[in-house]
């Protein structure tokens, strides 16, 4: 099971607002408040509030599932930003970062629920030289295969236990960062796509890591729409973006490569939940949503190296 925690922290960080946080934790919200809210209970009742500040970015379009539930009055210390209305997640992320203040700045999501611990194991992280810290995504209380499905594709490769290697996959709803590093990046008006900011470190040398300290549990629950629609444009997008700049005959090659992604993607999901020893009666039973999964993220890049990105990168909810 997971922590949920309760909203106690909350009055505490109205008692004292830093002035010079070391961490500021900003979450981009785009589901309802009923999620936010568990997010919010865990968040700030372990969060100091002489060491931590917590924002969250939200557009100003989506006040549905926040009307009449009272988050904001439930949590005076968080500190609220109206994004622009259409604003994606890697746009809600690198708003949130701007208006952040601490050293150290820490990307969750309104669907993850923290454990225990978190923002000082944060912190405590950060004594090392690492530009980025990651941690692990843990399954919640999923009632249906489809679910476990999205789980797994999404997020199955940074479950625990977290595996040791030089450059380890950090997760965008789970990771942290050093405030000089982030200050170093060049604006972009896709926003802070995590997967491409960490790959660029990587391949300048910088160092990053995972550790088991920094877990989350992810509480969302999915629809059809999340194994069909949804795979397709986060692919699409990617693939636009990787290889925008090859040319029309490379592209080509890569599109017809992407066809056999899912045979690809799925072996190595596999390949990583087994050697794990745990969760393969869940991912047995959810296979067939990850091979649905898979086959929409393949016909997105191959459209995306085809054709461009179109709408899809607007569409990351």
């Amino acid at each position: 099971m997971y922590p949920v925690g309760d909203a106690t922290g909350s009055n505490a960080m109205a008692a004292a607002a830093p002035t010079s946080p070391q961490l500021s934790v900003v979450i981009a919200s785009t589901n309802d408040g009923a999620l936010l809210i568990r997010c919010l209970e865990a968040l700030t009742a372990d969060a100091d509030p002489a060491r931590v500040e917590v924002l969250v970015a939200r557009d100003t379009e989506r006040t549905d599932g926040l009307d009449g539930t009272g988050v904001r009055e439930r949590f005076p210390a968080v500190r609220w930003i109206d994004a622009p209305p259409g604003s994606t997640v890697p746009r809600l992320r690198a708003i949130g970062i701007a208006e952040s203040r601490g050293e150290i700045v820490g990307l969750l999501e309104d669907d993850c629920v923290v454990s225990p611990g978190w923002c000082p194991a944060a912190i405590r992280a950060h004594v090392s030289p690492d530009v980025a810290i990651g941690g692990a995504v843990e399954p919640g209380p999923y009632a249906k295969a489809l679910e476990w499905g999205v789980y797994f594709c999404e997020y199955g490769r940074f479950m625990l236990p977290v595996r040791k290697a030089a450059h380890p996959p950090l997760p965008g709803n789970n990771v942290t960062y050093k405030r000089r590093a982030l200050t170093e990046l060049s604006s972009s008006p896709d926003g802070f796509q995590d997967v491409f900011v960490h790959a660029a470190w990587q391949r300048a040398g910088l160092k990053t890591s995972a550790t088991p300290a920094l877990v989350v549990w992810n509480i969302n629950s999915w629809s059809l729409r999340h194994v069909t629609v949804v795979p397709y444009h986060h692919g699409r997008g990617y693939s636009a973006k990787r290889f925008r700049t090859k040319s029309v005959g490379l592209r080509v090659v890569i599109a017809v490569m992407a066809l056999g992604l899912p045979v690809l993607k799925t072996c190595r999901i596999v390949a990583s939940t087994v050697s794990r020893r745990r969760l393969t009666g869940q991912l047995l039973a959810a296979l067939p949503w990850v091979l649905v999964f898979t086959a929409s993220w393949s016909v997105g890049e191959c459209a995306g190296s085809l054709f461009g990105p179109g709408s899809s990168p607007s569409r990351w909810r």
